[in-house]
């Protein structure tokens, strides 16, 4: 199982086709603008642009990014995945068919155009990313812009010299994990998603996907889902930058090992992987060394693989002691694609 999850496949359907230049499809510069609740959306290297059906085209990377999402590039069978909230959406490159995955539901819908590929960047509507996570979308026309509103969407900003950890109690630090931790290995579309409330309860989700396991009645592939709730004890002080917590009780919503089809896909539910095993738990402050860090930890986090010179973690950090699993909040984890 555990060696299936680290293909990091994309989220379901076949693979793509070849897709040819798409430099004949990219007409002049659109003058086309992204706001995201007022705040204009940069996009350095590759700009909106009306394809051939008269479809206006965006990067998604940004946009998702925009929205704070996270954001991994399938390269083998060339998806591009957008993961927030317990969702994830999908997109198939020369398809104009799109996934939306929510805890065990999964469903396929269709866009009036296919989604491209165009100087090294995904491409396709604002619309349907933005939809498929409950944003409002709109257009002004005088001033060529797509809106997207609705809650921020904007990625949590962690101060650049955090207040001290070292009066803190196990309370207040669980009054401030409020945004989701995320396990994955950064390059794919495995993932374990962990939402901590302020009275050590927790929600869960960890899917994956094998879309060449198929069979009779799901064509579609294979995915592996869990979505499960527990509780932590208070955390309790080890030293000025770790709190440790007990892993009390985890509840799985459904029957371990059971299987169904549905939408013609094979769902396996499972374990979450990254809490399955564990029992205790560490804390890493933003203020962390990451000097005095495990390695095993560090060896999950994206931002420490490729800044391994930085002095201070400078997010929240949760790490599996006895399976060495490193959770990372928001502000730690890949966005690529």
């Amino acid at each position: 199982m555990k060696k299936s999850l680290m293909k990091a496949s994309a989220l379901i359907l076949a693979g793509a086709m070849s897709f040819g230049a798409m430099s004949s499809m990219a007409l002049a510069d659109s003058g086309i603008n992204v706001k995201v609740n007022e705040k204009a959306v940069n996009f350095p290297d590759a700009k909106p642009f009306i394809d051939e059906n008269s479809r206006t085209l965006v990067p998604l990377r940004p946009i998702g990014e925009a929205l704070g999402m996270i954001v991994t590039w399938d390269a083998d069978n060339r998806v591009a995945i957008f993961e927030k909230n317990f969702q994830s959406v999908a997109f198939f490159i020369d398809k104009n068919v799109y996934e939306i995955a929510t805890g065990k539901e999964v469903k396929h819908e269709e866009m009036d155009t296919a989604a491209v590929i165009s100087e090294d960047r995904t491409y396709a509507p604002a619309r349907y990313l933005a939809e498929a996570f409950g944003y409002e979308v709109g257009w002004d026309n005088d001033t060529r812009t797509v809106t997207i509103t609705g809650d921020s969407g904007e990625m949590p900003v962690i101060p650049d010299n955090p207040a001290p950890s070292g009066d803190m109690t196990g309370e207040e630090l669980l009054a401030l994990l409020a945004d989701p931790f995320d396990f994955s290995s950064g390059a794919g579309g495995w993932g374990t998603e962990l939402k901590i409330h302020s009275d050590g309860s927790f929600d869960c989700n960890f899917h994956d996907s094998e879309m060449g396991s198929t069979g009779p009645g799901y064509p579609h592939g294979s995915m592996y889902v869990a979505v499960c709730s527990g509780h932590f004890s208070i955390p309790k002080k080890v030293n000025d930058y770790t709190y440790s917590m007990e892993l009390l009780d985890i509840k799985y919503e459904n029957e371990i090992d059971k299987e169904e089809i549905m939408d013609e896909i094979k769902f396996i539910y499972t374990t979450a992987y990254g809490l399955d095993g564990g029992k205790t738990f560490h804390i890493y402050t933003p203020d962390a060394p990451v000097s005095q860090l495990p390695e095993e930890f560090k060896s999950w986090v994206y931002d420490l693989r490729v800044n391994p010179d930085q002095e201070k973690l400078g997010f929240y950090g949760i790490n599996n002691l006895v399976e060495n699993y490193g959770f990372t909040s928001s502000n730690g984890v890949e966005a690529v694609g």
